[in-house]
């Protein structure tokens, strides 16, 4: 695997984060707010990502004290929330063979913010 997740296709990103939800449960709260959700943020900026990376930010928001919100995740939703057109996402169980909420510890270790 990549030792970075800006190396991979959409389609290997599209897999990770659709799977991410399940997984941050088990990460500790203050991972998750400070490592995962700036990495997470950064892919905002493709346009075509944005649908498989809120889900997870937005599992992170909801489980975030107000003042964590405002002030760690807020700043990063600001700029989603003006697209001009939202970025449509056909459902599918498996793309070539692969399920899109399949996602590891193994995958989790490779996924690495830059």
């Amino acid at each position: 695997m990549q030792d970075s997740q800006f190396q991979w296709d959409n389609l290997q990103k599209s897999q990770f984060y659709k799977g991410l939800p399940a997984v941050l449960p088990q990460l500790p709260h203050r991972v998750a707010l400070h490592r995962v959700v700036p990495c997470l943020a950064k892919e905002f900026v493709n346009p075509h990502m944005v649908p498989f990376v809120l889900p997870a930010v937005l599992q992170v928001a909801e489980e975030a004290s107000n003042q964590d919100f405002v002030q760690y995740i807020l700043p990063e939703l600001k700029p989603v929330m003006k697209i001009p057109e939202p970025v449509q996402v056909r459902s599918k169980g498996n793309v070539d063979g692969a399920e899109l909420n399949d996602v590891s510890w193994t995958s989790l270790d490779s996924f690495r913010c830059s």
